[in-house]
């Protein structure tokens, strides 16, 4: 470690730290600060080997500490709190790739964190997970659509009688881009779920419902195993629920999907319905298929897959699972009396006053 390395405390509120460091790097360049979020630009130009913070506890210090590790990807992180704040201090140390230093601040113990600090994390944090899946969707998707586009302008150079065994040739190809994009619509969606921020706005579900069950290519694949739409809750008002505007409705899309897959020829009954903290859509399903599946093996990955052979349904339920989980609600399977499979997803309504 170098002998005198230029150090930034941030939050020192009761001086304890301050103390710490200047006992265990006495010729150090030693720079206090108030908060990160009001000391940006003097952050960034100290460039400190070390930036040791107090613990941020607002959703703004955490975002200037964001920016500043991707800024200055040289300086090692150390977050020191009091053991009654370690819960939250691990976590925000974790999303931040910092290492967590625990009250008292002893010159071992910071000497010993701020040591594996400069080491760097073992394991990228989530945020970069996040991150990698969002960029690898983008990279292969981006060049199946150039190859889709590609395709169909080759169909419009074609002469339907002379080259029909070209054009099926072309459709079939163009079928399974299309298979292919949406396995990595599926990946982006994953990824944008892990990280949203509550609250979450107001959401029309019946409104969403109703767009899905109208629009042409989903009535062909699965609209016609349901009751109508404007069936589905019975003339009963339903209320807003908390709701992301973009994963959300892909994942309703997925879950009516994978269960007409499910029902097979049979006619599934699909309700909506309002409930004091949420609410409740629910797919009732007779078919052999759903016979045959357990409910607790009803949202595992790739397990429906094994149930209905050759269908693209093996993870669908298993991310609507994962998106409802991050509204706040449930995804549930369980057997009733006399039917095959109960679906059920509970979805937290508008808080009041939201």
């Amino acid at each position: 470690m170098p002998s005198a390395p230029r150090i930034a405390l941030v939050s020192d509120r009761d001086g304890e730290l301050y103390r710490a460091l200047r006992a265990s790097f006495a010729g150090a360049r030693l720079e206090v600060f108030e908060d990160a979020a009001r000391s940006f630009e003097a952050l960034r130009t100290l460039a400190p080997a070390i930036l040791v913070h107090g613990a941020p506890e607002d959703a703004e210090e955490l975002g200037v500490l964001r920016v500043l590790r991707a800024a200055l990807p040289g300086t090692a992180l150390v977050l020191a709190a009091h053991r009654e704040h370690e819960l939250v201090a691990a976590r925000h140390a974790e999303r931040l790739g910092a290492r967590l230093l625990l009250a008292p601040f002893t010159q071992a113990g910071l000497a010993a964190a701020i040591a594996a600090a400069r080491r760097g994390p073992d394991l990228p944090g989530p945020d970069a997970h996040l991150d990698l899946l969002r960029g690898i969707a983008d990279e292969i998707n981006n060049p199946l659509l150039a190859a889709g586009g590609q395709l169909q302008l080759a169909e419009c150079l074609l002469e339907p009688r002379r080259d029909a065994d070209a054009l099926a040739r072309l459709r079939a190809a163009r079928a399974e881009l299309d298979r292919i994009a949406r396995s990595i619509q599926r990946i982006a969606l994953l990824a944008r779920v892990r990280g949203l921020r509550h609250p979450l706005p107001a959401f029309d579900l019946v409104a969403a419902l109703d767009e899905l069950f109208a629009e042409p290519e989903f009535a062909v694949r699965a609209a016609d195993r349901f009751v109508r739409a404007a069936d589905l809750h019975a003339g009963e008002a339903i209320p807003p629920i908390a709701a992301d505007r973009d994963s959300l409705p892909s994942a309703l899309r997925l879950f009516l999907e994978a269960s007409a897959a499910l029902a097979g020829r049979t006619p599934a009954a699909l309700t909506l319905q309002g409930t004091p903290e949420s609410v409740r859509l629910v797919v009732r399903i007779e078919s052999d298929a759903a016979r045959a599946l357990a409910p607790q093996d009803a949202f595992e990955p790739y397990h429906l897959a094994r149930v209905l052979r050759g269908t693209p349904h093996g993870l669908a339920l298993f991310l609507v699972q994962s998106v409802v989980h991050a509204h706040g609600g449930a995804a549930l399977a369980e057997r009733e009396p006399g039917l095959g499979l109960v679906l059920r997803l509970e979805l937290p309504r508008v808080a009041p006053g939201a």
